[in-house]
């Protein structure tokens, strides 16, 4: 009889933290529900195709750049348009089912267009250059970057605590 309280003690205080850690997790203002999530893959995969269209449009041998700075924008380019590739790869997987190994190749990808977008303008700007609008695409990657890291690092957070929902 004793025991039996014991267990039902335990199981009482078992439900009740997974209640509190289930509460916890849906008032994380950085963790994106569901239909925030769709919605963001969304906005990710609308923004894919002009994201490569201009860097598609960036050609430095069209340029007065030299070939050392032509060379670097040319590779930052061309590092962009493989990660908007596998962006697109990734937003169809997450369609299909959405996990924190895909969320965390998703944020990569897109942190490593922006970052090569940033590049490109550093490198036209240092030799004088305007070869791409890029910049005109800076807000917009930044805060999609910004939605998807805040997301993927509280889940990782989540995960380590062994409470991800």
């Amino acid at each position: 009889m004793l025991r039996m309280k014991s267990v039902r003690i335990v199981l009482l205080v078992s439900l009740c933290a997974l209640g509190m850690v289930t509460r916890a997790n849906a008032t994380d203002g950085r963790l994106m529900t569901d239909a925030e999530y769709k919605s963001f893959l969304n906005d990710v995969e609308s923004k894919l195709p002009a994201w490569e269209g201009a860097l598609k449009k960036i050609d430095p041998a069209k340029s007065e750049a030299s070939y050392s700075i032509g060379d670097q924008i040319g590779q930052a380019r061309d590092l962009a348009l493989m990660l908007v590739g596998y962006a697109r790869q990734a937003v169809a997987k997450q369609r299909v089912k959405r996990t924190v190994s895909g969320e965390l190749a998703l944020e990569t990808f897109i942190k490593g267009v922006f970052d090569s977008m940033q590049s490109i303008v550093m490198l036209e700007i240092s030799a004088g250059l305007t070869l791409s609008t890029l910049e005109t695409f800076a807000h917009h990657t930044g805060e999609l970057d910004g939605l998807i890291s805040n997301d993927v690092i509280a889940r990782v957070e989540l995960l380590e605590k062994a409470t991800c929902p």
